[in-house]
């Protein structure tokens, strides 16, 4: 999906770049280019958590005797982040 945002002077608009079917309007205009970016943004979040497990399970040894506690391992945190961010953006809570 490509997203694009146009602005005014009260509002924005968030487009499909290939249909120009609006997706969205913005009245806090500042919104625009988050939401514009929305498709992309999930998609990086995606390859990260992705990329996240895999350095985890090969670096495991930094949560070795600690049972995975999250409080105590930072990797666990972010993929507990990533997970509940896209979770949300899919209609997850």
């Amino acid at each position: 999906m490509n997203w694009y945002g146009k602005k005014n002077d009260y509002q924005g608009i968030v487009a499909d770049e290939k249909t120009g079917e609006t997706i969205a309007i913005t009245y806090d205009k500042e919104n625009t280019e988050l939401i514009a970016a929305a498709p992309d943004l999930l998609e990086a979040c995606g390859v990260a958590l992705l990329e996240l497990k895999q350095l985890h399970d090969y670096t495991q040894k930094d949560c070795l005797g600690l049972k995975e506690s999250k409080a105590h391992c930072p990797t666990l945190v972010y993929i507990e982040m990533l997970k509940n961010a896209i979770a949300k953006a899919e209609g997850g809570k």
